[in-house]
């Protein structure tokens, strides 16, 4: 149940969302909004002009890392892990654009104005 899905997101301190290079184009993984809500952070691998990698520029709320880079995936891990404050930034910065952007209040009231629109042009 979603209640108890970010209760249990809540209490990771880091997450960790590899993607396949060939996937990118096709969706942001779901679970990263889950994640963004709880106000955690991240560390994601995805193509420099992916979906992922523009919402990590949009958002500034995990780090991105090029796929098939281990070297870098590591080092970002670390960074995020000896470092407490920039992860409770990151998973502030996060949490604050989901609730802008992406929470169900938005999106419907969105679709609702859109749906206004149509019916009155």
């Amino acid at each position: 149940p979603p209640d108890v899905l970010n209760v249990g997101l809540a209490r990771g301190k880091l997450y960790l969302v590899p993607q396949d290079p060939e996937a990118a184009d096709c969706a942001v993984p779901s679970k990263v909004f889950n994640i963004m809500a709880a106000g955690r952070c991240f560390v994601a691998t995805a193509d420099p002009g992916s979906s992922l990698w523009q919402l990590q520029r949009a958002s500034a709320a995990f780090l991105c890392v090029p796929p098939n880079d281990p070297t870098a995936f590591v080092e970002a891990v670390l960074r995020l892990v000896d470092d407490d404050p920039l992860r409770q930034e990151l998973g502030a910065r996060g949490q604050r654009f989901v609730l802008r952007h992406h929470a169900k209040r938005k999106i419907l009231g969105d679709f609702v104005r859109l749906l206004d629109e149509l019916h009155a042009g």
